[in-house]
């Protein structure tokens, strides 16, 4: 079923490319290439090219098709190139057909997809391109925060956990240990952390991605109120978390810096027309809500199961220089 739900989607997603522009063409009687008027088939209107099980396939379905295979081919088309980009666009109406037959307009990938081309070809198109230099300006100027590069650290860990073969006590002496080692070596940071840290975010005990202060739930506040209490260089106290005990080192500190307007110029206008889609958005789904009629099981909303929340989020990869960079500038 699966391999047939993706042929579908496939199908469908070529089917909807070849109706795209649907007004252009429209009503063409006369072959361009001959200016001869054709003979019209019984039963095929003027502007319709033919029919599938009396599902029409219109000039404009076939004008557009034909300029897209002209283009790969680098060329016109001959009598016999028409004819195959006809025959691939019988063969789409067929599948979309032998579809429909059975039920896939029901599947929810179908379903989905059919949903963000309606949105894209009925509603997104609504949406002016475009945006004054003041509407620029005033967006940026109430959200300056989402154009700021935040205040952060980069930090080096070693974490002994307490375990049960670990009680408390030798945790907390095995880090003061450490540290004593530390304070004597600040270099051996790394190599102290590949032999002892358990900190799987931190491998070897390398420098992360910038912490900030509002750094998400799963990382122990204890660790990033720490953290920014040190300065540049700085190795901390040991101090307990709730996995255990931390000796940090903030490699870098970074202080909060507000990036200019015309630095922040391809994101403001970016934000903008998110902000315009999405008001369209819910405007024009409110609008089918009010005039639909939704029914739904409240009892039976509740008493659904789902699968629990995974006990451990993805760990935190360190971001790449690039990434970093982009943060703090796009043009």
């Amino acid at each position: 079923m699966r391999l047939a739900t993706l042929f579908w989607l496939i199908a469908f997603a070529a089917l909807s490319a070849g109706c795209d522009g649907r007004t252009e063409g429209r009503g063409t009687e006369t072959d361009r290439t001959s200016g001869e008027v054709p003979t019209i088939p019984a039963g095929l209107a003027p502007g319709e090219l033919a029919s599938v099980n009396g599902m029409v396939i219109e000039s404009s379905d076939f004008q557009q098709a034909a300029r897209r295979a002209a283009a790969r081919r680098g060329g016109s088309l001959s009598p016999d190139d028409r004819r195959e980009v006809l025959d691939e666009l019988v063969a789409e109406m067929l599948l979309h057909q032998a579809a429909l037959a059975k039920g896939f307009e029901h599947d929810p990938q179908v379903r989905r997809l059919m949903a963000r081309l309606f949105y894209r070809q009925e509603v997104a198109e609504r949406v002016p391109e475009a945006i004054s230099e003041e509407e620029l300006r005033a967006y940026y100027d109430a959200n300056l925060g989402e154009f700021a590069v935040k205040e952060g650290v980069r930090i080096q860990r070693i974490l002994i956990k307490i375990t049960p073969e670990r009680a408390d006590e030798a945790a907390k002496a095995l880090a003061e240990e450490l540290r004593a080692e530390l304070v004597s070596n600040p270099e051996s940071f790394a190599e102290l952390a590949t032999e002892h840290s358990e900190d799987r975010n931190l491998p070897n005990g390398s420098p992360s991605h910038y912490m900030k202060r509002e750094e998400p739930p799963w990382i122990d506040r204890a660790v990033v109120d720490q953290a920014f209490q040190l300065e540049e260089g700085q190795l901390s106290p040991v101090f307990r978390s709730s996995d255990g005990y931390n000796i940090l080192r903030v490699v870098k500190r970074r202080e909060h810096e507000q990036v200019p307007f015309e630095a922040a110029r391809t994101r403001v206008v970016r934000k903008v027309r998110e902000e315009r889609h999405k008001a369209l958005f819910e405007s024009y789904v409110e609008e089918l809500r009010m005039n639909a009629s939704i029914e739904v099981d409240e009892t039976r909303l509740e008493s659904i199961e789902l699968p629990p929340p995974r006990a451990h989020p993805p760990v935190a990869k360190p971001r790449p220089a690039a990434a970093e960079a982009t943060e703090t500038q796009e043009n």
